[in-house]
């Protein structure tokens, strides 16, 4: 590697750390400007409204303005690149149609992974006393339709995008350009889940950021990322609000399973069943979006069809298919130490904060 591709490697490494960092910083901004607002400004005279104005706030403040926003002010500013090289950089790409069914099958199957870490998480938790706390639901008498599409904009479509800009973008990159694939998947899928700043969530959306991390070392791309992390998350609104309004037609995972059984045991019979599907439609995805490479290398450089399944995917190259290693130094690692003594942090004092 020569010193200017050395250079760039180091800027690119030090930019994941700082979204990484800036963004950790803005989440807790966003947490105490809610309290201060709860205190003083929504005081519960109308319950309903003060918690559509807070999802609003948190949710496009922390999403949109720090998030989003963060990540191309990086790539504007700090690393000098175009809004091409920017998407580029955040492993936005063309993807083939067919993975828009299967991406969203995986959002589907994806509570089983979830359900199933919960059941062992939930354990862990109780023999320390911890138990998940009670959380009312609060929402109009009568259902709304608009506030139905704005808590999936807020819950399903902003995290789709803004979350995996910021873990599986320019951060993703800058981590697999100095680690091997399997260690940027445990060191991705551990950042997801302790930038969550809440121990309840932690264990879960690690490994549900791992499985994100995965998918987008194998594809390349985020795009199916967003599809599933969308997915996943407009089917829990629909659960939430199937709940509230007793609504017969709930199509969440859990809510189907709810409707077979109400035994334990067999719900964790059927959360297995649906991490073996789960399974097989991640290895579809991929399957799909490397034939997809291959014909697409195949037909550049003149390659027999019949031949295609001797091309090496790899050749194509890219921001997560580049095989050179930047070795960081530890002032090229503070951000990265700073967004995890935050996070930790943070996520303990959500421990002392149950307890108490």
């Amino acid at each position: 590697m020569d010193n200017e591709q050395l250079l760039k490697r180091q800027k690119l490494f030090r930019a994941g750390g700082l979204i990484l960092f800036v963004d950790v910083l803005g989440l807790v901004f966003m947490r105490i400007l809610m309290r201060l607002l709860a205190a003083n400004v929504f005081t519960g005279a109308d319950p309903v409204s003060d918690e559509i104005w807070t999802n609003v706030i948190f949710d496009i403040g922390g999403q949109v303005c720090i998030s989003l926003l963060l990540t191309f002010l990086v790539a504007k500013l700090y690393l000098k690149q175009d809004f091409k090289t920017y998407l580029n950089t955040s492993n936005v790409r063309k993807f083939n149609p067919l993975v828009i069914p299967i991406a969203v099958g995986i959002g589907f199957f994806a509570p089983a992974m979830s359900g199933l870490v919960n059941v062992f998480s939930n354990l862990i938790f109780s023999s320390m006393g911890l138990y998940y706390p009670s959380q009312e639901t609060i929402l109009p008498p009568q259902f709304n339709i608009g506030i139905f599409i704005l808590y999936i904009f807020l819950t399903g479509v902003l995290p789709g995008v803004c979350e995996e800009m910021v873990n599986r973008g320019i951060a993703l990159t800058a981590l697999r350009g100095t680690f091997k694939e399997w260690q940027t998947i445990v060191i991705g899928g551990l950042v997801f889940g302790l930038f969550h700043q809440y121990i309840f969530q932690t264990y879960y959306t690690a490994v549900f950021g791992a499985l994100l991390v995965f998918i987008a070392l194998r594809t390349r791309s985020i795009i199916p990322c967003m599809i599933i992390h969308f997915t996943n998350n407009t089917l829990s609104v629909v659960s939430e609000f199937a709940d509230f309004y007793h609504w017969s037609a709930d199509i969440s995972l859990f809510g189907i399973i709810r409707k077979i059984t109400d035994n334990n045991l067999l719900t964790i019979f059927f959360l297995i069943v649906g991490l073996g599907v789960l399974v097989l439609l991640v290895w579809l995805l991929v399957k799909v979006v490397r034939d997809g490479d291959k014909k697409k290398i195949a037909r550049t450089v003149g390659i027999p069809a019949d031949q295609t399944k001797y091309v090496n995917v790899e050749v194509l190259g890219g921001p997560l298919g580049d095989t050179v290693y930047y070795r960081p130094v530890f002032r090229d690692t503070v951000f990265y130490w700073g967004a995890l003594i935050v996070s930790v942090s943070t996520t303990v004092f959500s421990v002392i904060s149950s307890l108490i």
